[in-house]
């Protein structure tokens, strides 16, 4: 048989698998890389206190965030930041500021208020 009758050897097969694999492998550490530069943060929490201007939560590790509240911050299943009440769970995205706070992007209650 000639060459052009077998076109695909064993050999070539495996150098266009293994060529395929790094591909995809290489792609996926791209998106990898991609996500993990991302500047937003999620965070997720129990009420502790509501000011006029900020509120402080509490994550599962028991350490406290305070949050800034922008005027054009979405928010979702809920008016305003300041009808939130203490005990209730909330998650939010944003980015931390240089002083520690976190500045809000968009939050929403994940449970209802507590019961009174």
């Amino acid at each position: 048989m000639t060459r052009k009758t077998h076109p695909y050897s064993l050999g070539r097969t495996l150098l266009v698998g293994l060529a395929t694999a790094v591909a995809f492998a290489l792609l996926s550490l791209f998106f990898l890389y991609m996500q993990a530069q991302e500047t937003q943060h999620r965070l997720a929490g129990e009420v502790v206190s509501v000011t006029a201007d900020s509120a402080r939560i509490q994550d599962a590790h028991g350490e406290i965030t305070v949050l800034v509240v922008s005027a054009d911050a979405e928010l979702r299943d809920i008016a305003s930041f300041r009808e939130m009440e203490i005990g209730q769970h909330v998650m939010m995205r944003g980015s931390f500021v240089d002083d520690g706070t976190f500045a809000v992007d968009r939050m929403r209650p994940l449970t209802e208020r507590p019961a009174e």
